[in-house]
């Protein structure tokens, strides 16, 4: 399995700890694009990012997660989903009886 190229950066900035002093002064998408030779503006990334569903992010898109905006995301699903389930329950009942 190879590895990925930005995993590998990563590792390599973390391992020198430049990770803190990038990101106060350059914008890190903006870095990791430059080094991986990757536009930013490119469909693929913009779609990766913020509009594909992750899995292993709870089915959030990398920006929702990275912005913060992941929990309230996670809230107002569970709030649809009892809901929805409570709207089922009646509309069972209703037919049953």
């Amino acid at each position: 399995m190879k590895p990925n190229s930005l995993n590998l950066f990563m590792k390599k900035l973390t391992r020198v700890r430049v990770v803190p002093i990038i990101s106060a002064s350059v914008s890190w998408p903006i870095l990791a694009a430059a080094i991986l030779g990757v536009r930013i503006d490119d469909p693929f990334v913009e779609h990766y990012n913020y509009q594909r569903y992750h899995k292993s992010l709870n089915n959030l898109t990398p920006a929702n997660v990275c912005f913060k905006r992941g929990h309230t995301i996670l809230l107002e699903r569970e709030r649809i989903k009892r809901k929805t389930i409570a709207l089922r329950r009646l509309q069972h009942q209703q037919q049953a009886a």
